[in-house]
């Protein structure tokens, strides 16, 4: 069962995308789906993230000729919303979720070499002035 901020939606395309010229509306659906997702869930468009089974999908056929409508599954956690296509959902968050540790891990690791660094400048420090007196 679903759970309040997971939702399927089926997004319209078409009307967006017809107002691109033919050689650019892939990219235009992209958008729409973007923006489209964004106004339902209440957050900016750069927060949405689309998963890369969904970007397939729109890019099948080439750039000329987007699907009409894509069904998607939408996550929202706090400000960020996850859209991917509602059959390789699961494997998508898991791949963000690890993304997510792997960059907080080497974020704390980057922090502990700064202090790490900062500690020996003050005893290198420490020592010059031990030599000079």
């Amino acid at each position: 069962m679903a759970s309040a901020n997971e939702q399927i939606m089926n997004v319209p395309l078409r009307k967006e995308f017809l107002k691109a010229p033919r050689w650019n509306r892939t990219k235009k659906a992209v958008i729409a789906l973007r923006q489209y997702i964004a106004k339902k869930t209440r957050v900016e468009p750069k927060n949405v993230k689309i998963g890369l089974f969904v970007n397939e999908l729109i890019w099948e056929r080439g750039i000329q000729k987007p699907p009409h409508h894509v069904l998607v599954k939408v996550l929202k956690e706090n400000d960020v919303v996850y859209v991917e296509h509602p059959d390789y959902f699961d494997d998508f968050y898991k791949m963000m979720k690890k993304e997510k540790e792997e960059k907080e891990k080497k974020q704390e690791e980057k922090e502990l070499q700064e202090v790490e660094k900062s500690e020996e400048v003050e005893q290198t420090e420490e020592q010059d002035e031990d030599k000079k007196e």
